[in-house]
């Protein structure tokens, strides 16, 4: 059997297996001609395979401190009246955390020009061609994400004092507000085909 491939290979009458790894461009063309009084089988194999991994770790450790203060005012061994007027307290505090991702697109595999496979030119020959594709695509994606969000939010207007004063004491304290928001997005797996 003459069996050609781009280079012209000589076998005995048997069976041939061909294996071609194909890509998006690659076409083969396969000849069986030339032989006398035989029995010939050829397979033709086109294999592709597509492996994707992916992997993503994420450690995130967020501490927060906040602090607001307007008392801890006082009057002492005044003699006349005293009066004391602290402004509000307020804290605001926003922490997000936006977790990692994998994002993959995976292409078809799809020959674009398939192989082709000629037989001819056989003396009193029986000649069995078979054409086998196989595609497989694997992909594999992992994730990992660990947080630790502390976060600590402190106001204060109070803890004013008077001492020892002659005359009346007054003391006005403004409001003392806090807010704390805190956000962790969770990691994302994509994966993308035709």
């Amino acid at each position: 059997m003459n069996f050609k491939q781009k280079l012209t290979t000589g076998l005995a009458t048997g069976t041939a297996l061909v294996t071609i790894a194909s890509s998006a461009a690659f076409a083969s063309t396969v000849t069986v001609s030339g032989n006398g009084f035989s029995s010939t089988n050829v397979m033709v194999m086109e294999s592709n395979n597509t492996v994707v991994a992916q992997n993503n770790t994420q450690v995130v450790t967020n501490v927060v401190t906040s602090s607001a203060n307007t008392g801890g005012n006082g009057a002492a061994f005044n003699m006349g009246g005293t009066s004391m007027q602290t402004g509000p307290a307020t804290s605001v505090v926003r922490n997000v955390t936006t977790g990692n991702g994998n994002a993959a697109q995976v292409g078809c595999g799809c020959d674009s020009t398939p192989s082709v496979t000629k037989v001819n030119g056989n003396f009193f020959s029986s000649t069995n061609v078979g054409v086998v594709k196989v595609k497989n695509t694997f992909v594999g994606q992992n994730n990992t994400q660990v947080v630790n969000n502390g976060v600590f939010s402190s106001v204060n207007t109070g803890m004013n004092g008077s001492l020892f004063n002659m005359g009346a004491s007054k003391f006005v304290t403004g409001p003392a507000g806090s807010s704390v928001t805190n956000v962790v997005n969770g990691s994302v797996n994509e994966v993308m085909t035709p």
